[in-house]
């Protein structure tokens, strides 16, 4: 097995306190990946769990023989003792941040060895999410002692973990202190250890362990002790401590410390992502930086006035020179108000307690099962919710009209890239590397959350199935409530329904098929949850069912919870969701990155930030898609000036037309300089009945399809399962390797590429199909059914709004005739043909049939008729 240049770099000695986040003995990218999936690193944690056992087994053995002179048995202890806390609690502290539960159970077979077992409990759900902070009892105080601080951590970390466990078991619905209560456990296991030593070897033997066992323990507390002393986060204008950065954690590199300790002296960057393993992680030339190695400053730290001598000066200067960083005094300390990057006209909600309650519209919800609402938004679910529509309802409500203030520049010809980020579009960045789950996304299938379309889904073959919960969901309470309640289920993959055909079926549970979810846009409001009498923002919802639903078995599945984000429309709503995603992760006690995102790019604002965007969401970023047909419909809402030229019809507007080709290109080499995955654009062409022959739509979407694997995509989306192995063949032809992200495009791609307008006609047919589309959408939408098939495309939300705008443009451009006729468009013409329409469609139907069709009619040419751009109906 050879590790060539990985092992040398993490071997390698550097000079303490280099500036350079670049160093010389950082893994680079690709020495990364072969650094952590080389399982020597992992061998190595895993041997020490039998050598430490056995050990211990010596060391029981041979402390209590007779005639042992005291200064040996005084050695033999403090050797144990040492071993406890190197082996014993360091090795389980890295196991113990493994996501496999048997890692986790080595991590606690080893900390019996230090009667520790709280440890695992407290650090993991404790201590990384209160570090620097006065709630956290590991991490030292500015002027405290180390003999008072090791006895406050000793002490207050076993009564959290009490607290981390109880709440636990509380929020699942078992009683405290019940028998899964894992501190009980522990204790248990602990006490059966002890009582087993004691019986079988006398009580001076267990006196020995248990002196041995509080040498270990006291090891640690010194590691804490110094690990995060004098360091506290600030407070943001809410009054919530900032999220942890680099400034929060002494670290060292100097190589003993690095060795013995395996890596943890490299804390900045545990601290940043815990889920890394020790042989990647990475020294921060920025990160706080102890005057010696970690040994040497434990020895330094028993002599406190000569500690605080050298450690203070360094304290100083670091609390003047980071802007979330203050002295972790006995008291208060600054306070800083307003949050990096977010301008000062953006409302903050003040810092107080505040109380709402929840309630379910009984009209909205009248078919809905009350036991599935309550289980649905449970308590975990209400105070996540609370918690997110406390720190950002403000800000999503004042984001939201600045979208019309950024359409109203580019609508009058200020088509450009913003210059106040002029520095993000022109620096070298990447974000976080994409898990490795999440590398190989050749063919993704999208789709509703029925169980059966799920199932199906899930069985497909796909490399991913995306739930959409926003344009294949209608939008009443009880469709989404019953999506979320689904998507709970299937994270687990134990969903069924039963087929007229083919009986029950199932989710295959060894299908490798990812799960994304797609959560509803920041815009659209849940009318059936209100708070304080509003109703709440939908994906805030969204979010809180998910993160306290999927996001645990889903990062236990497949490594995280992955999202599909629509109308993200710049980089400040980026920011958002961003924050957002920060917040559930914290709520869930995971690390940073195990919520990542694909933002589908559908308008021109998005496009044009499309860096700024990723820049956002670094932490959080998978990648860009396109979604067309929103796009097209953006560009209809910006230049739809009575004069201009005219948007042909939606037919003769393909992927290849100049303004797709432009924006498809340029996602392509954004998405590969930053390393982000670029996905085509969804095919919403069915399959031929006939096999033999194929259709023209068909032949587009496989031609569609070779031509995104050949510019570069790392991926596309198809909408029927049927089309899932053309699209795979399509790419397999040209991409041979999980993704194209080594692919790097010269193509420039200007603003005004961006928005030049297709050419085309416009015809009767035309004319007609989006009438169809826009009555039989809205009228299979307000029966419950989120798509419709049309001819040979299948036509969802998207769908809907792209027609509504393209009859409202053709109705008031001067320009909107009939090309090969002259037959000018007019409300009279539109009014006509939505009610001959309706009659052909809907004649066979039933009464409420007839009646949602008129109700459609009205609706239509109401919004097409009116002055502003349609929106469509939320439901």
């Amino acid at each position: 097995m050879d590790l060539g240049p990985a092992l040398a770099r993490l071997c390698a000695g550097a000079p303490a306190g280099a500036a350079d986040p670049q160093r010389a003995d950082n893994l680079s990218r690709e020495e990364e990946a072969v650094a952590k999936d080389d399982p020597l690193f992992d061998l190595l944690l895993y041997v020490l769990v039998p050598v430490q056992w056995g050990v211990l087994v010596l060391f029981l053995l041979q402390v209590g023989e007779p005639g042992l002179a005291w200064w040996e048995a005084t050695g033999r202890i403090a050797s144990m003792g040492i071993l406890c806390g190197i082996y014993g609690i360091n090795v389980a502290h890295e196991l113990g941040h493994r996501p496999t539960r048997w890692e986790r159970d080595l991590a606690r077979a080893l900390l019996l060895t230090s009667l520790y077992m709280h440890f695992i409990i407290e650090h993991n759900r404790g201590h990384h999410k209160r570090v620097a902070t006065p709630d956290d009892p590991a991490s030292a105080r500015y002027g405290e002692w180390l003999m008072a601080g090791g006895l406050r951590s000793l002490v207050f970390s076993f009564v959290s973990a009490w607290r981390i466990e109880a709440e636990r078991m509380r929020k699942e619905g078992r009683a405290p202190y019940g028998w899964r209560n894992e501190m009980l456990q522990a204790l248990g296991w602990q006490f059966a250890l002890v009582a087993v030593i004691g019986a079988a070897l006398g009580l001076q033997v267990m006196a020995a362990f248990l002196v041995a066992a509080l040498i270990g323990a006291l090891l640690l507390e010194t590691v804490n002790y110094i690990e995060h002393y004098g360091l506290r986060r600030t407070r943001d204008a809410h009054g919530r401590y900032r999220r942890v950065e680099h400034v929060h954690s002494w670290n060292s590199d100097h190589l003993l410390g690095r060795l013995t300790l395996f890596e943890l002296t490299r804390h900045s960057d545990h601290h940043w992502k815990a889920s890394k393993k020790y042989q990647t992680l990475h020294s921060i030339g920025a990160a706080p930086q102890l005057p010696t190695g970690y040994p040497g400053t434990m020895m330094l730290s028993l002599l406190p006035p000569l500690f605080f001598a050298v450690m203070h000066p360094r304290l100083r200067a670091l609390a003047e020179k980071e802007r979330d960083l203050e002295l972790a005094g006995w008291g208060g300390g600054k306070q800083r108000s307003s949050e990096q990057g977010w301008p000062d006209d953006l409302p903050c909600r003040p810092a107080q307690p505040i109380v709402r309650r929840l309630r379910r519209s009984p009209r909205s919800l009248k078919h809905m099962e009350a036991a599935t609402v309550d289980r649905a938004l449970g308590p975990r679910v209400q105070e996540l919710l609370e918690s997110l529509l406390d720190r950002f309802e403000l800000r999503r409500t004042a984001l939201l009209p600045l979208r019309e203030k950024r359409r109203a520049a580019l609508s009058s010809g200020d088509v450009a890239h913003l210059p106040d980020t002029a520095h993000v579009r022109n620096t070298e960045w990447r974000i976080d590397p994409v898990p490795e789950q999440l590398l190989e996304r050749r063919v993704e299938l999208i789709g509703g959350c029925t169980r059966s379309e799920l199932i199906n889904g899930l069985n497909a073959g796909a490399k991913s199935y995306v739930a959409d919960l926003w344009n294949f969901t209608c939008g009443d309470a009880w469709s989404v409530m019953r999506a979320h309640r689904v998507l709970e289920r299937a994270t687990r993959l134990d969903i069924a329904y039963l087929d007229p055909y083919e009986g029950r079926v199932r989710a295959n549970p060894r299908s490798t098929t990812r799960l994304l979810i797609g959560p509803r846009p920041l815009h659209v409001l849940e009318p059936s949850v209100l708070v304080r009498g509003e109703p709440s923002p939908a994906a805030f919802l969204d979010l809180a069912l998910l993160g306290t639903h999927a996001l645990q078995p889903l990062t236990e599945r497949q490594g995280g919870l992955y999202l599909l984000l629509r109308d993200v429309q710049g980089h400040m709503e980026a920011r958002l969701w961003a924050q957002l995603l920060d917040e559930v992760e914290q709520s869930a006690d995971l690390p940073r990155g195990s919520i990542r995102a694909t933002v589908m790019i559908d308008s021109l604002a998005g496009a044009l930030e499309a860096d700024e965007i990723l820049f956002e969401l670094m932490h959080h970023a998978a990648g860009l898609s396109i979604d067309p047909q929103g796009y097209a419909a953006d560009h209809i809402a910006i230049f739809h000036g009575p004069d201009s030229p005219v948007f042909p019809d939606r037919e003769s507007v393909g992927l290849n037309a100049p303004f797709l080709r432009a924006l498809a290109l340029h996602l392509i080499a954004v998405c590969h300089r930053r390393g982000a995955h670029a996905i085509g654009a969804p095919s919403f062409v069915l399959p031929p009945l006939d096999p033999a022959r194929v259709k023209a739509d068909y032949q587009e979407m496989l031609n569609d399809k070779e031509r995104e694997a050949a510019d570069g995509f790392d991926g596309t989306m198809v909408v029927h399962a049927d089309t899932v192995n053309a699209a795979m063949a399509q790419f397999n032809k040209v991409m041979p390797l999980a993704h194209q992200l080594a692919y790097q495009r010269d193509t420039a791609i200007a603003p005004a590429d961006l928005v030049r307008r297709p050419e085309g006609n416009i015809t009767v047919d035309s004319l007609v199909a989006a009438i169809r589309t826009a009555l039989r959408c809205l009228v299979f939408r307000w029966q419950g059914k989120a798509w419709v098939v049309q001819g040979s495309r299948l036509h969802d939300r998207s769908s809907l709004r792209l027609a509504l705008r393209l009859l409202w443009h053709w109705c008031h451009s001067r320009n909107g005739v009939v090309t090969a006729t002259g037959l000018e468009i007019h409300g009279e013409l539109i009014g006509y043909l939505l009610r001959k329409e309706s009659e052909k469609l809907f004649a066979e139907g039933d009464d409420r049939t007839k009646a949602l069709a008129k109700q459609a009619v009205q609706l239509t040419l109401d919004l097409v008729l009116g002055d502003a751009v349609p929106l469509e109906p939320q439901a």
